[in-house]
């Protein structure tokens, strides 16, 4: 294979990936369509796209084995390469947080939330924010858009935070509530992970533009 074809083959997997990568933003845009409306309909319809995307992930991973045991690239195509499986585990680990995110849905609709739930639906919004600008990042190798993106998840920490003390509070108030008030709890720790991978996800792109292993947003 010349290194035409070697360039060409990359270019097809990064269109894979970013195939991958806009299922997710959907799924999570689904899902907070779920949580905002407490309606659940859509989990059945997300939860078939996220086969979707595990089926993709497997297929590019198998492209990027095979280019790498038969063509032995070198420098910055081998660096990618190594990256491209972190950044394929962390975007199917967030896909499956999409899923956990539109289950919220299910005990809303049960019994309605007493308060706003604003600050969910933030953190959902800048994960969003935060995947595209991750894979903006990647196609274009711009490394300081990663280093953007990475940034947020700050914000993400911070309303994680001041939601946990609201449930908690609410909690105190009305101990009835307990149980819905836990696994809302559960959602809002599932969207700070996602926070967490998208960076995992950065720190790959930074890896495959530079050469260096750092550590975003410690």
């Amino acid at each position: 294979m010349t290194r035409q074809h070697l360039a060409q083959e990359l270019d097809s997997i990064r269109s894979q990936v970013l195939s991958m990568s806009l299922l997710i933003v959907e799924n999570l845009r689904k899902a907070r369509e779920c949580v905002i409306n407490s309606d659940p309909s859509l989990i059945s319809e997300i939860k078939r796209t996220d086969l979707e995307i595990d089926a993709l992930q497997l297929s590019i991973e198998d492209s990027v084995t095979m280019l790498i045991a038969t063509q032995q690239p070198a420098a910055r195509d081998l660096r990618e390469m190594v990256a491209l499986i972190k950044i394929l585990d962390n975007l199917e680990r967030i896909g499956d947080y999409a899923v956990h995110f539109a289950k919220a849905s299910k005990i809303l609709a049960e019994d309605p939330f007493p308060r706003p739930l604003d600050r969910l639906i933030r953190m959902s919004q800048t994960c969003e924010t935060m995947l595209d600008e991750a894979i903006k990042a990647y196609l274009n190798q711009n490394e300081s858009l990663a280093v953007a993106s990475a940034e947020k998840d700050d914000v993400i920490d911070r309303d994680h935070k001041a939601f946990l003390n609201e449930i908690l509070s609410l909690m105190v108030d009305n101990p009835a509530r307990a149980g819905q008030a836990f696994k809302l709890i559960q959602t809002s720790t599932y969207l700070e992970r996602l926070g967490d991978h998208v960076t995992n996800i950065t720190e790959a792109i930074v890896f495959i533009i530079t050469g260096e292993h750092k550590e975003l947003n410690a």
